[in-house]
């Protein structure tokens, strides 16, 4: 009978050490003494039946057991406690919320006129967007600290996550192409391929960053020989814009991002369609996610309920 019983305080004790990675810490914030959740932890780790935490080493891992069940733990605890507030008929002050994680570039050039679009038919559900790296942002949209994760999409180039867990909406496309400012002639100060004796001055996306990947993955297949110097690294789409603004090198930018300057002639593309990449818009959703106000957006954007 002991290996059916759980408490629910021993996955709050888990995932408060888990987010903490300390016992001393984790303590604290339950406000219980070292050694009791040292117990509940055990207890925990003897009802799921395998190892949840890395003990050797400081500061403390999960196991690869241990990462799986966090994942689900948070979703079945916050799913829980949703049930029992609407079973009590509690009002929930997230429930007409949403939080909305997406890279910078998408943030700033696409968040706000999508976002004016969903406050025209629902007035009443607040969003707030946050900017976050690829990575970063499937991690919020994992652990439930994000409801909607944007992010761009190319069929070589797919985001991680599991079909089964996540559902996805196309909200738009876009093209990931070469920019550079014009010299006195209106033709590119730099301009692709490059050659070994002269390459072209490249400002890139850091490490991690999914454009970054993007254009890795264009130059792998461009099919003919180039040379580039990277020059500068940037976090930020805007301020990669304005290195390649000030002459400083070219940049590969979402279309959407410099479409103003490009009409401007501020702006010139640097390379013909075989340094472009076509990207898609996604928007994702965990399915264990059942607030009002995400079950709602997702039937008025779909066109069709949230799958279970």
């Amino acid at each position: 009978m002991s290996e059916r019983i759980m408490d629910i305080r021993w996955i709050e004790d888990f995932l408060s050490v888990a987010s903490s990675r300390s016992f001393s810490r984790a303590a604290e914030e339950r406000h219980i003494s070292q050694p009791s959740l040292s117990r509940h932890i055990q207890a925990l780790e003897h009802w799921v039946g395998v190892p949840l935490i890395e003990r050797r080493g400081l500061p403390l891992t999960l196991t690869p057991e241990g990462v799986l069940f966090r994942d689900n733990a948070e979703h079945f605890l916050r799913r829980l406690l949703e049930t029992r507030s609407m079973l009590r008929g509690e009002v929930n002050p997230d429930a007409h919320s949403l939080r909305v994680i997406a890279g910078h570039s998408l943030s700033v050039n696409f968040v706000p006129s999508w976002l004016q679009t969903v406050r025209q038919d629902y007035s009443d559900i607040s969003v707030r967007a946050v900017t976050a790296s690829i990575n970063k942002a499937i991690k919020a949209l994992s652990d439930g600290s994000a409801d909607l994760l944007l992010c761009y999409h190319h069929t070589e180039l797919p985001v991680l996550l599991d079909e089964t867990r996540y559902a996805f909406l196309p909200l738009g496309d876009t093209v990931l192409m070469p920019v550079s400012a014009p010299g006195l002639d209106g033709r590119p100060r730099y301009a692709l391929p490059g050659t070994r004796q002269v390459p072209v001055p490249l400002i890139s996306f850091a490490t991690g960053a999914y454009l970054r990947r993007a254009v890795q993955y264009l130059l792998d297949h461009a099919g003919q020989p180039y040379a580039l110097l990277r020059r500068y690294e940037s976090d930020m789409s805007d301020q990669a814009k304005e290195l390649v603004l000030q002459g400083l090198g070219m940049a590969w930018l979402p279309e959407m991002v410099v479409s103003q300057e490009l009409a401007e002639g501020r702006l010139v593309r640097a390379g013909g369609q075989r340094w472009q990449l076509p990207l898609g818009i996604r928007l994702y959703c965990d399915l264990n996610n059942r607030k009002p106000a995400l079950v709602r957006l997702w039937q008025h954007l779909s066109g069709r309920d949230l799958p279970d």
